[in-house]
């Protein structure tokens, strides 16, 4: 990688044309290596490319450009950058990496309606700062600078807020930077016009819809996109807030592009959201377009007054928020993954009930009846031969019978504790001795397949020492809400361990 715009360590420097590249945030490499495979095909995006699972790459996208002979600069098998685009793509000198083609989403869904930019003055006492404060505290660290990898002065406290004629350097901007593609948290250089100090620029924020489209979409989202001629741009100081409007075209601060400005002296728009209160007194700002299908809250919906209305609503907070998280999962038509557990069937339904949203009705309904179809009494034999029959690991717990086929592999205690020690007999003793953790009850009710049949809780073989009486009444109280002829499930060891004797 190039320093800011120079000479890499150990290379010749940069032709003018790929000096000129790397100021421009490109990434350049040589034309050669492109022809041999070894290089991205340029002109083209490229990001850096996740290394393993856990990592998604970069969310910078860079313009790959190729240029040609040793007079370049440029060495084989190497790629050029500017400094803040080598931050951007999270990449260190001589860092071994894979850079890979990026192709955008439609221009409609990745043009720019506007992006928001913080202004910093780039003074070589800030970037000083910032390369010392690399190395760490005392002289310990170090592999940061050595590497060249410090971003181009990513603190806030670095360079001080310049005073800039905004609209001259959104000129600048739009002239330097049309057509790249810019992620949030992204870092730039640009030269301050007239005498003024080179400033560095944060991305702070960048939208491909207009404010108006933003509320009325649900579930609306955007940390990267394309700067275009209609773009608008914003200049603000660090952390927002100031706008630096110095000759700015319009009062608000935006420069061009067609960002949507609220009306001047004119009526005010409607609210966008709803301000929703549970029956517990918690508060939850949430879009208008979000709670369409609660026909409870229709009137709050089509509220047509500039300020947010209030509702009351008879659900808690918990159950509140997983209603939003199901009507998510609805907005991305993705409903019928949605998930909970059977615990919270009872207050789910309720929900539904209350705020009169028809489909999470149904869905209630149907995983009720998938409940009460898979659910039923099994007899002892049956659940030996699932267990002898290879493959599959069926326990009885307090006469709750339970398939923990697909909980092996994830099991913390290994895979091999529970078939050796708890299979065909009542493994609630193991239970209580090996989580002492009420946690674990959390699970049972996504294993629960039944009860064992009353005619055979005799022959369900019992462990050596029964369990305690305070750790059944327990697992009783968390089962109850999904366990069948609960007043029948009694402990198979009971008479070892009466209520009576508690003390």
């Amino acid at each position: 990688a190039a320093e800011r715009v120079g000479r890499a360590r150990g290379s010749r420097p940069l032709s003018d044309e790929a000096r000129a590249a790397c100021e421009a945030g490109c990434a350049v490499v040589r034309a050669e290596d492109v022809e041999e495979g070894v290089a991205p095909l340029a002109p083209c995006l490229v990001q850096r490319a996740g290394e393993k699972a856990t990592d998604a790459g970069s969310d910078a996208v860079a313009r790959c450009v190729a240029v040609r002979g040793d007079g370049s600069g440029v060495e084989r098998g190497r790629i050029a950058l500017g400094e803040d685009t080598r931050y951007n793509l999270r990449l260190a000198t001589d860092q071994l990496a894979t850079i890979a083609e990026y192709t955008p989403p439609p221009p409609h869904e990745f043009d720019l309606a506007d992006i928001t930019l913080e202004v910093f003055a780039h003074t070589a006492a800030a970037e000083e700062d910032a390369r010392e404060s690399a190395k760490g505290e005392g002289g310990g660290g170090g592999d940061a600078a050595r590497n060249g990898s410090c971003p181009p002065t990513t603190r806030g406290d670095a360079g001080s807020t310049p005073c800039v004629d905004a609209s001259a350097v959104a000129a600048m901007f739009r002239k330097r930077f049309f057509g790249r593609v810019f992620a949030t948290n992204e870092l730039l250089l640009l030269p301050c016009p007239g005498d003024g100090p080179l400033l560095r620029l944060r991305v702070s924020e960048v939208n491909n819809m207009g404010e108006d489209e933003r509320e009325e979409e649900p579930l609306y989202h955007c940390f990267r996109g394309r700067f275009t001629a209609t773009t608008a741009i914003r200049l603000v100081a660090p952390g927002g807030g100031v706008v630096l409007e110095a000759n700015a075209e319009s009062a608000d601060g935006w420069h061009g592009g067609r960002q949507q400005k609220q009306q001047q002296g004119g009526a005010r728009r409607a609210a966008t959201r709803v301000h929703v209160y549970t029956s517990d007194g918690e508060f939850f700002p949430v879009k208008k377009a979000l709670l369409r299908p609660c026909i409870a809250l229709t009137q709050a919906v089509r509220d047509a007054s500039p300020d947010p209305i209030e509702v009351n609503v008879d659900v808690d907070c918990p159950t509140f928020d997983r209603v939003l998280l199901y009507l998510e999962s609805e907005a991305m038509e993705r409903a019928d993954a949605y998930d909970f557990p059977l615990t919270l069937l009872p207050a789910m339904a309720a929900a539904a009930d209350a705020l009169s949203l028809r489909s999470l009705s149904e869905l209630c309904a149907r995983r009720k009846g998938e409940f009460s179809t898979r659910v039923r009494e099994y007899g002892f034999d049956e659940v030996v031969a699932k267990n002898s029959g290879g493959g599959e690991c069926w326990l009885i717990l307090d006469g709750m019978v339970l398939d923990v086929t697909r909980w092996l592999p994830e099991h913390p205690g290994g895979s091999t504790i529970i078939p050796g020690q708890a299979l065909n007999l009542d493994c609630s003793r193991f239970f209580e001795v090996y989580h002492a953790s009420r946690e674990s009850f959390l699970f049972l009710s996504h294993f629960y397949m039944g009860e064992i049949a009353r005619e055979d809780a005799h022959r369900v073989p019992q462990p050596k020492e029964p369990p305690s009486v305070d750790f059944l009444e327990q697992l009783r109280e968390y089962c109850g809400s999904f366990r069948i002829n609960q007043e029948a499930a009694t402990h198979l060891g009971a008479a070892c361990a009466p209520r009576a004797a508690r003390v």
